[in-house]
């Protein structure tokens, strides 16, 4: 399982690869990038499902980290 420091890590990556405030990549279509390198880095692949559904089922770190991004959205 990642750490949040590491999906922190990839999340600021495409923030800075892309020049995008937090919001723009969590609310957009990057999001879906950023949850496809998490779960491939998990060991999970898009056969396993709607990613979005499998990490916040899977991954209480995830879950967590994600809630608090779009409460603070």
């Amino acid at each position: 399982m990642m750490t949040r420091e590491m999906m922190e890590e990839i999340f600021e990556g495409y923030c800075v690869r892309y020049d995008m405030d937090w919001y723009e990549v969590f609310d957009g279509d990057l999001f879906e990038s950023v949850m496809t390198e998490i779960a491939t880095a998990e060991g999970l692949t898009p056969d396993d499902g709607d990613l979005l559904d499998v990490l916040l089922d899977r991954d209480p770190v995830f879950a967590e980290w994600y809630e608090e991004m779009a409460g603070d959205l």
